[in-house]
């Protein structure tokens, strides 16, 4: 499986420190943009979800993921925040530094199970969550997350 089938640079964001509500209206609307979806429906999906249990899988790093009936093909927008999201309710209570939307179309399952699996999988290594914090612009942080997939 590999991201550049579901990312685009323009679907990455870069924040400054900022707030779990910020950043998720942010990458939603961006996201519903690019799957021409309204992003109203988005925005109260990904927040459907997190009212459940956050997203804040640890390590800095957030999750949120929903399935859409509105939503045609699996897709994702990336966060980048190096001063931190404090308010995110990560699992291990670590700021979270980068959240990747994930929506894919209600039928899915099994393809939106996998692209969780491999976004968790590319952001395992320290090494490149600490790249991506320091990258400077979108492009940068892309050529990051699509480095040495298998």
């Amino acid at each position: 499986m590999r991201l550049e089938h579901y990312l685009a640079p323009e679907q990455i964001l870069m924040f400054p420190a900022t707030s779990k509500q910020s950043v998720l209206d942010q990458l939603s609307n961006a996201l519903a943009t690019t799957l021409e979806i309204d992003s109203q429906i988005l925005r109260d999906a990904v927040w459907a979800r997190e009212a459940l249990m956050s997203t804040g899988i640890g390590g800095g790093i957030g999750v949120p993921h929903v399935r859409l009936k509105e939503v045609k093909r699996a897709t994702m927008a990336v966060g980048v925040c190096p001063g931190g999201i404090t308010d995110y309710e990560s699992i291990d209570a670590s700021d979270v530094h980068l959240a990747v939307l994930i929506a894919a179309p209600a039928g899915e399952h099994e393809l939106y199970i996998r692209l969780l699996a491999r976004v968790a999988d590319v952001l395992r290594s320290r090494e490149r969550r600490e790249a991506i914090l320091a990258a400077t612009d979108p492009n940068e942080v892309y050529s990051l997350l699509l480095a040495e997939q298998g």
